[in-house]
């Protein structure tokens, strides 16, 4: 990465109930989505100046900024699930998260679930090398995971 492209940002503390109250600050102060807080939990804050523990109804965190990784791969992934799902005349939701750079996830939440699995989870498995092919040629150095939500569980089937 050039210089120019990487921002490094000073530390900033923030307070609150939970980490997730302070990660969900340091986003708000510094602008970004959660997922680009890198944090350190401030363990000083739970210590008395002579070094005893104390008991504290707050936690405090160090938190920074990370530069997130693209997500093209993962955009492209769930553009073409959501048109399957089209395609075959099935409703549900398509998401995807970038896991790390290269490497990502698509969760599909469906109440037709057990259609998109398959006996012994063959159609997913179908789905997920087709989605690899018809990516190849732009995004074959990303690996995308394919995740299926919603439906019955077999112990609530009567």
């Amino acid at each position: 990465m050039s210089e120019e492209t990487q921002e490094e940002t000073e530390a900033a503390s923030f307070e609150g109930q939970t980490v997730a109250h302070c990660v969900k600050a340091a986003a708000e102060h510094f602008g970004v989505p959660r997922e680009a807080i890198v944090w350190k939990l401030d363990t000083s804050h739970f210590r008395t100046p002579d070094g005893r523990s104390r008991p504290m109804d707050s936690v405090k965190i160090f938190a920074k900024t990370r530069e997130l990784p693209s997500s093209e791969g993962v955009d492209a992934a769930v553009a073409w699930v959501t048109q399957l799902l089209e395609l075959m005349s099935l409703e549900g939701t398509v998401t995807g998260s970038t896991v790390s750079d290269k490497q990502g996830s698509v969760n599909i939440d469906s109440p037709a679930a057990r259609h998109l699995v398959g006996r012994r989870g063959t159609t997913l498995r179908s789905i997920r090398r087709l989605m690899e092919a018809a990516l190849e040629s732009e995004y074959g150095d990303w690996n995308i995971d394919v995740n299926v939500e919603g439906g019955r569980r077999r112990d609530d089937r009567g």
